[in-house]
């Protein structure tokens, strides 16, 4: 989510792509787990072009900040 938030990915516009998770210490098999859990829960989504952004939620509204 902070790779996101860093790119002010938080709207389909400004939705990024793989290229903004490269610099990772992570291994390409846990970040794809760690955002295919987000995406079931609705905190990050992803566009047609495979790119990503976040949502922030604050009660029943969505809230973009």
């Amino acid at each position: 989510m902070d790779v996101l938030k860093k790119h002010y990915a938080f709207t389909p516009d400004t939705a990024v792509g793989y290229d903004a998770f490269k610099n990772l210490r992570l291994s390409t098999s846990v970040i794809a787990y760690t955002i295919a859990n987000l995406m079931e829960t609705d905190v990050i989504m992803k566009t047609d072009d495979d790119r990503y952004y976040f949502v922030e939620k604050t009660g029943t509204r969505s809230c973009i900040r």
